[in-house]
């Protein structure tokens, strides 16, 4: 099923929510849910937030993929353990709030 699919990055058709009316009905937009909102944009998003190459897009593909696997204590972003990256994250959004 076309809603069960969780990837960074998801084709969203015309019409009906399915492949088949992907493939029947083309593309309508593209789903990004790869990153958070900006609470400080109008729009959510500003261009100075990520550096989108193509290269941090297979990453961030292989991290979702990572964290859907394996068991939270196992899993790790670049070599950290993802709850230090989060305990990490965290007092960066202290202090900076």
């Amino acid at each position: 099923m076309a809603g069960e699919l969780y990837l960074p990055v998801r084709l969203k058709p015309r019409d009906e929510n399915s492949l088949d009316g992907l493939l029947n009905n083309g593309v309508d937009h593209i789903e990004l849910r790869m990153f958070d909102l900006n609470p400080l944009e109008k729009l959510g998003i500003a261009q100075e937030d990520f550096d989108f190459t193509p290269y941090l897009q297979e990453q961030l593909i292989r991290n979702h993929q990572n964290a859907a696997l394996y068991d939270i204590s196992d899993v790790s972003i670049d070599g950290v353990y993802i709850t230090e990256a989060a305990n990490s994250l965290l007092d960066k959004i202290e202090k900076y709030f």
